[in-house]
């Protein structure tokens, strides 16, 4: 079997892709973050940091690889990145985002923006099918939009048993809280007994 050499184009797309995941991993792990107790708040803004350096250490490494290989695609590999399906799943999603902050606003669903999103990204990763020839982008999509919906399920507000903190489930999508901190309950509950 032939081996096929990337060229410069494709590599630092991977690498642009990558730096693109890195900043949004960041405002989603912020988000995510925002309202954990103390001691986890910080360890997961330290956790987001250490991963979304390391994407951008990442990509810096594609960068630098594409220096060393040649500039314009062989005729034995297209670049994904100039393909119609990865287009098209770039310009639905990205259309998709204000049409679905309109739509939430209007109904007064805007507590959901945040699933909704994750939906929406999710479903992009479907068109990347095509387009890298890679069938792993159906788990990814099919991962975030399982997410997205069943946070659209979750109560947009909790209090925990825990000091009575207030966190947004939804802006967590995925909550580790009730495995950290005991039972979780939509109001707050008096304990009895002693006070």
């Amino acid at each position: 079997m032939p081996t096929v050499t990337p060229s410069s184009q494709s590599v630092r797309g991977i690498a642009f892709t990558t730096i693109i995941a890195a900043i949004f991993g960041l405002f989603w792990g912020f988000t995510g973050t925002a309202g954990l107790p103390p001691p986890f708040e910080l360890l997961g803004l330290g956790l987001i940091c250490i991963i979304s350096l390391t994407l951008f250490a990442i990509a810096f490494g594609f960068v630098r690889l594409a220096r060393r290989l040649p500039l314009a695609d062989s005729e034995n590999i297209a670049n994904p990145f100039r393909t119609r399906a990865y287009g098209i799943s770039v310009l639905l999603m990205v259309l998709a985002f204000p049409i679905a902050g309109v739509i939430l606003r209007t109904i007064g669903g805007e507590d959901a923006l945040i699933s909704v999103i994750a939906i929406i990204v999710g479903l992009h990763f479907f068109g990347l099918v095509y387009a890298f020839d890679a069938h792993r982008f159906v788990a990814i999509g099919g991962a975030m939009c399982l997410v997205g919906v069943i946070s659209l399920g979750l109560p947009v507000h909790v209090t925990l048993n825990a000091g009575g903190l207030l966190l947004s489930e939804r802006r967590l999508l995925v909550s580790v809280v009730r495995s950290s901190f005991g039972q979780v309950h939509s109001k707050p509950r008096s304990r009895p007994g002693k006070r």
